[in-house]
């Protein structure tokens, strides 16, 4: 008996081995394509999720995009009118009425806003708002300097009064300060408080 060969490592080239990479790459992809890329066919063959486009106008190619999205817009209000008139039982008579009633009141009705002069009507209802607000803030400040200027003047030329309460505690602060500080300080300590 002799030497067993040792078990075949990835990636490690064996001495005594001829390697030849475009030779086996190619053999390996004829190999996916014979397995593979049939297994792949078969199975997008069986596939039913393929949509059609049943819209309508689209079958016919020689119609352009803006004629089929008329024929589409047709359609869909035929759809609407259709599902709301299945309710309706009139018998004919009722509109006759409806109609003339209609055409007395179109002339008195408000025509329909565009986005545009509806903006415009906000904004020009926030600047009334913001100048009534600002008029009364105004008038607010000069009722305020009128009743401060009163209250200051009347400060001014009347003295306060003067009550027994007030004038013990001020007897009372001139005793403790000249007993503890001295005259100058004490004076000066009671004109603070009766300011």
């Amino acid at each position: 008996m002799g030497k067993q060969k040792k078990p075949d490592k990835k990636g490690v080239k064996r001495t005594g081995q001829n390697v030849r990479v475009v030779l086996s790459r190619s053999r390996a992809v004829d190999k996916r394509n014979k397995t593979l890329l049939k297994e792949y066919e078969h199975e997008q063959s069986l596939k039913s999720s393929t949509s059609l486009d049943k819209r309508i106008g689209e079958p016919n190619d020689h119609h352009g995009e803006f004629v089929k999205d008329i024929f589409r817009s047709q359609r869909e209000r035929q759809v609407k009118l259709a599902k709301k008139s299945i309710y309706n039982l009139s018998d004919g008579e009722e509109d006759i009425y409806e109609d003339s009633a209609l055409c007395e009141t179109s002339g008195d009705e408000e025509r329909h806003q565009s986005r545009n002069e509806f903006v415009e009507e906000i904004l020009t209802r926030s600047k009334l708002v913001r100048m009534e607000k600002a008029k009364h803030k105004e008038e607010d400040e000069k009722l305020m300097d009128k009743n401060f200027k009163s209250q200051a003047m009347a400060r001014l030329t009347h003295l306060p009064e003067v009550n027994d309460d007030h004038i013990l505690h001020l007897f009372a602060i001139v005793i403790s300060c000249v007993y503890a500080m001295g005259v100058t300080i004490c004076l000066r300590l009671l004109m603070i408080s009766y300011a």
